[in-house]
């Protein structure tokens, strides 16, 4: 039987759940890497192809819950809402880049460019890059404030729903472009990489996730359970064999299993725990990170992964006891 996923209810414990798990899958992106190039390139593919789903996930849940909100306001209302999501958003893309800083001034100390120098890359990199040494997870906040301003864009000039998705194919199939002219030597993106570095960014990865979230929210899931199993598996096999843009089909048919999961109701608490773990686990483990490289350079990946991960899960521990504190919510929330 097809499932979709109605706009009435207002908690998906189920996307709790699977953002703690998805976390920890952001620390070994980070932390991994010299463990995975010591394997097959066969258990690569596969170890890449599982951890690449985590930040999509994020991307198309914060799509998920503002397609709810928009759903649920008219035109006006929904302009109130995401010019206070871009707030909200901005200010933590901020303080964390602040709470970073001292990380970024190391990075440019060992790679000795000069002040002038290190400060324009600085703010490059602040502006449209989102990261600087050891603050890797910051460009999703930058992506998500960019995705945001594209749809107030589009709400303020009342484009339809249907144009939105068509947009953020377009700009989907236009990063997957310039990466292909780009890794053929084409010298023409040349001057883009030297400006925006990536195409890891708002426009190409943010707003294409985030639209995708929206489309959920606003037309439900139609597949049954068997269906988005299936659907998975291919998305996956071919994520296995770089097919682009084979990672939103899986991160498709992953998120509509993981909404269609019914969880107990009665531990709330639990819940609202788990989310705001989430949370503190992806944006502090590169503060573990890197004090943990700072203090022990020769810290194997495997060892690096477990430590980092219960740092960060203990800091998550400690945060949720102060977490209706102003402090919390304004760095977390």
């Amino acid at each position: 039987m097809a499932t979709r996923q109605s706009q009435k209810f207002v908690h998906y414990y189920s996307i709790d759940c699977a953002k703690v798990l998805f976390a920890v899958f952001v620390v070994g992106i980070h932390t991994l890497a010299p463990f995975t190039a010591t394997l097959s390139n066969e258990a690569q593919r596969v170890i890449t192809a599982l951890l690449s789903m985590a930040v999509p996930f994020f991307f198309v849940a914060s799509g998920f819950l503002l397609g709810n909100k928009l759903n649920s306001s008219n035109r006006e209302g929904q302009q109130v809402y995401l010019r206070k999501w871009l707030y909200r958003i901005g200010r933590l893309y901020l303080l964390w880049t602040l709470i970073y800083l001292p990380y970024a001034i190391y990075g440019f100390s060992i790679e000795d460019l000069g002040f002038i120098k290190s400060l324009a890359i600085y703010t490059r990199n602040i502006l449209l890059v989102g990261e600087n040494f050891w603050s890797w997870p910051l460009w999703y906040l930058l992506a998500m404030f960019v995705a945001g301003c594209i749809i107030y864009l589009l709400l303020r000039c009342k484009v339809k729903r249907t144009y939105w998705y068509i947009l953020a194919v377009l700009f989907a199939v236009s990063g997957v472009f310039i990466d292909e002219l780009r890794a053929n030597d084409w010298g023409g993106v040349n001057l883009y990489y030297s400006i925006f570095k990536t195409t890891r960014n708002g426009f190409f990865i943010g707003f294409p996730y985030i639209a995708l979230g929206v489309f959920i929210s606003s037309h439900g899931v139609r597949l049954h359970q068997i269906g988005l199993f299936v659907l998975l598996m291919i998305g996956f096999a071919a994520q296995l064999f770089d097919i682009p843009l084979s990672n939103f089909v899986t991160i498709y048919a992953l998120f509509a299993l993981i909404l269609g999961l019914h969880l107990p109701t009665r531990k709330d608490d639990l819940y609202i725990n788990m989310r705001l773990s989430s949370s503190v686990i992806y944006f502090t483990h590169m503060l573990w990170v890197g004090l943990l490289l700072l203090l022990f350079p020769k810290l194997l990946a495997i060892p690096l992964f477990v430590i980092a991960v219960t740092l960060s899960c203990l800091t998550a521990g400690v945060i949720i006891q102060y977490k209706e504190k102003g402090a919390v919510k304004l760095l977390f929330h």
